[in-house]
């Protein structure tokens, strides 16, 4: 990838070579390619997210391609529109979780049967060690 200063922004944009046959259906929201092979490939952008989807569409008919695009692209709109997650969490989002939940323990903001619950769980684990 390479860099071009655009209004002040730093805008990454793909080489020519990597994506051949490359064209955006749906508004461009949804940008179908050819990489080295014959067959077409997926990419859309999730805003919430921050990551691209990434997939093959598993054909090498320009037609199919976009009919199975558009197809992925109303199931993935549909997840993001119901606030479910695409992609796994990390690491950091688990330990930033883990930690919100050991303050909130500590600090007596869960109900109080949900917080003897997780100290009876802490306890077993310890004596099972």
């Amino acid at each position: 990838m390479t860099a071009i200063k655009q209004n002040n922004q730093a805008v990454k944009t793909e080489q020519l070579r990597s994506k051949k046959d490359a064209f955006s259906i749906l508004d461009n929201q949804v940008k179908i390619f050819r990489t080295n092979s014959k067959i077409y490939q997926f990419q859309l952008w999730i805003k919430e997210e921050q990551k691209y989807v990434r997939l093959s569409l598993h054909t090498e008919d320009k037609d199919t391609a976009i009919t199975k695009a558009t197809e992925r692209f109303i199931y993935y709109r549909s997840k993001t529109l119901n606030h479910e997650k695409i992609f796994s969490i990390t690491a950091t989002e688990l330990r930033a979780g883990a930690e919100n939940l050991n303050k909130a323990i500590s600090e007596n903001l869960l109900p109080f049967k949900v917080r003897e619950d997780i100290r009876m769980e802490q306890k077993n684990e310890k004596k099972s060690k």
